[in-house]
């Protein structure tokens, strides 16, 4: 399995809701596929239940996925049953409905286009995102003889 999604699927990164859940199963399952080198059209016919519209939607995240959908493409890319239970339980969190109730845009789920209700999701995630930016750049690091010594 490959290093980023098995650190998407480690459960160190844990899913604030589902459209992160959603993202994650998708990165991962786009990953495995272009590890084993194949395009959609290949494991659509291959993959049990799995059309190319359906795992082209799948890896857009236009579409949540199945934990059963996941499975069966975890057979197809070689997943072994003992590597299987992240991938499940973070499809099935990718899996619960948007707008949950009680989440902050519930009273708006009938205004609210379909298309941006995973958008104002991924902002409730992003809220908790912290970043750090230095004000200034030391002296030391604006000399260019001190950055020809920096490795590339």
């Amino acid at each position: 399995m490959l290093l980023m999604a098995e650190a998407l699927l480690s459960g160190r990164l844990p899913a604030p809701n589902a459209a992160v859940a959603r993202r994650r199963v998708a990165t991962a399952l786009r990953q495995l596929r272009a590890a084993s080198g194949e395009t959609q059209v290949q494991v659509a016919a291959a993959a049990d239940g799995i059309s190319e519209r359906k795992l082209g939607r799948i890896e857009d995240q236009t579409i949540s996925v199945n934990w059963t959908d996941v499975a069966a493409l975890l057979t197809h890319y070689g997943v072994d049953e003992t590597n299987r239970g992240p991938w499940i339980e973070l499809a099935k969190q990718a899996w619960r409905p948007t707008l949950q109730r009680g989440d902050r845009w519930a009273d708006y789920r009938s205004d609210i286009p379909r298309q941006h209700l995973r958008f104002y999701e991924l902002i409730d995630a992003a809220a908790g995102i912290d970043s750090f930016s230095p004000r200034s750049i030391p002296p030391l690091l604006q000399t260019q003889s001190f950055a020809r010594v920096l490795p590339n």
